[in-house]
């Protein structure tokens, strides 16, 4: 329920909180578990609004904790695109896979290296809380000088043709209000007023004003080059996988958002760089249509070159924004694993009900290229913490396992008729509760296993004496067969006595000659 309200409260997404709960966090389901948690996630969001329309005279707004942007694209992507939707898939899952691989290992030296034979350990004196105060102290200044330092080495750019380059104006939508873009830019280094730094506006923002930035629309071709981009990218995926895990609250959603966000405006700017390539291809197969007009055969080709063209020309208008937040979808699903959830979050968080689809394939195909690699990083942390959880698929190491391989060598086995004195000692030696039965072959050669006995029945014989001489015992009668009428009346009376009716002994015959009996 805890987490469905937390899901609900920050991204203003009660269903989708009830979703992850369900999908992630929960390892038993039921009804009325659905209608608490349902009435969590409800109370967790209305709270929200209602502490956030307080900026508003009152006025109910559907704003979250954490605001990304809305969105109404509708069907503003072709069939075509599919396709790099799905490549994008296979980039986030391949990213996640990697993210969890790396970050795997140094949880587990920052394991180590906490412990009392670590290495921080020892620098901080004997102290685990000084050690992880270390720990952090460094982070944070590698963090910073790298968000400061990268800056530097790149120029500014002009802030009047990054906002107003384009045919139209760009602008960031929040809670259903425009959100102007020029103020989430960052200037460092730059003389000059109006410019801004690209990578700074990244580095040096808050991370939900960068994702906003980087979902803004009408974007192509500005705000932030592809150069930036990319660097970004790496620099912010390898201080995530760096920082998470650490003693410091730096969450998982919002930073693998900014880097999935990151590489989907990448790839969106790459298709949207090859616009005038296309339209000059257009325009030249429309010249060519007109200028042949001798044969039908050329000017039925001449329409084929330019569909081509028209076809390449709408690929290379495809919204930037959209494809970051295919992006953001991808590398989120690539880490987490999770599928019906994540669309339902991102759907709701970006209130487009157009992005259904894209957002359907993007985040399957980066789960499936994800679990070909390593489990979610949910599931890692709770293998690196020792939680005794069982996986609903068991891991591939064991697939292959025979009973051989798990079993015990030296099997403490008793015989279907067996001394007393062998009974007490195999009970003095083991501390298990049952024993496999063994009857052996005419041949004495082989042993097969006929069933087993409990340690209790066996205690409940041997202390009401029920035993039989072996000339009792009638040829030819088996195993299960073997039980005399002093045994099972003895052995049904002390059970009941012992564990409240339990089952009486019913596939073993303890016997003893004389001399046993008169040692007992």
């Amino acid at each position: 329920m805890g987490a469905a309200a937390g899901v609900a409260a920050a991204f203003n997404a009660p269903i989708g909180g009830v979703i992850f709960a369900l999908e992630e966090v929960s390892t038993h389901w039921s009804g009325t578990l659905t209608t608490r948690a349902f009435f969590a996630a409800i109370v967790a969001a209305g709270t929200n609004n209602l502490l956030v329309s307080a900026r508003h005279d009152g006025v109910i707004e559907p704003d979250a904790l954490v605001v990304f942007g809305e969105y109404d694209l509708g069907s503003a992507f072709t069939m075509l695109e599919l396709p790099i939707f799905v490549f994008i898939g296979v980039c986030g899952g391949l990213l996640g896979a990697l993210f969890n691989a790396l970050n795997g290992r140094i949880n587990r030296w920052r394991q180590h290296t906490h412990s009392p034979r670590g290495a921080m350990f020892a620098l901080a004196r004997g102290s685990r809380a000084r050690s992880k105060v270390l720990e952090v102290a460094g982070l944070a200044l590698l963090c910073a000088t790298l968000s400061f330092v990268l800056p530097l080495l790149f120029g500014c750019s002009d802030t009047s043709s990054a906002i107003t380059g384009g045919d139209e104006p760009l602008v960031a939508q929040a809670g259903g209000r425009e959100v102007d873009v020029q103020h989430m830019l960052v200037s460092v280094q730059c003389s000059r007023p109006g410019e801004y730094n690209e990578v700074a506006s990244i580095t040096l923002s808050n991370q939900h004003r960068v994702v906003r930035a980087l979902f803004s629309r009408n974007a192509s071709g500005r705000l932030f080059s592809t150069r930036a981009l990319a660097l970004c990218m790496l620099l912010q995926f390898a201080l995530s996988v760096l920082v998470y895990g650490a003693a410091i609250p730096s969450g998982l959603f919002v930073p693998c958002m900014t880097i999935g966000a990151l590489g989907g405006r990448l790839i969106g700017e790459l298709v949207a760089s090859q616009q005038s390539a296309a339209a000059a291809a257009a325009a030249a197969a429309e010249t060519l249509a007109s200028q042949f007009n001798a044969t039908a055969a050329q000017s039925e080709a001449a329409v084929t070159a330019a569909a081509a063209a028209a076809a390449a020309a709408s690929l290379a208008t495809a919204d930037t924004g959209f494809y970051a937040l295919v992006g953001a979808a991808a590398m989120l699903g690539g880490v987490t694993r999770m599928t019906i959830s994540l669309t339902i979050i991102v759907c709701e968080i970006s209130d487009d009900a157009g992005a259904l689809l894209p957002l359907m394939a993007t985040i399957l195909t980066a789960k499936v290229v994800a679990d070909i690699f390593n489990p979610s990083i949910y599931d890692a942390a709770m293998a690196l913490a020792g939680f005794p959880y069982i996986e609903d698929c068991l891991p591939r190491s064991l697939k292959r396992l025979r009973a051989e391989d798990v079993m015990a060598q030296d099997v403490v086995a008793l015989a279907s008729v067996a001394r007393a004195r062998d009974v007490a000692a195999a009970l003095d030696r083991t501390t298990h509760g049952a024993f496999p039965v063994i009857e052996v072959g005419r041949t004495g050669r082989c042993r097969y296993l006929t069933g087993q006995v409990l340690r209790y029945q066996l205690h409940a014989l041997l202390a009401l004496r029920a035993f039989s001489p072996p000339g009792s015992l009638p040829p030819g009668v088996t195993a299960v067969e073997r039980i005399s009428v002093l045994s099972r009346r003895s052995s049904r009376r002390a059970s009941q006595r012992e564990h409240g009716g339990g089952d009486a002994v019913r596939c073993l015959l303890y016997t003893s000659d004389a001399a046993d009996e008169e040692d007992s």
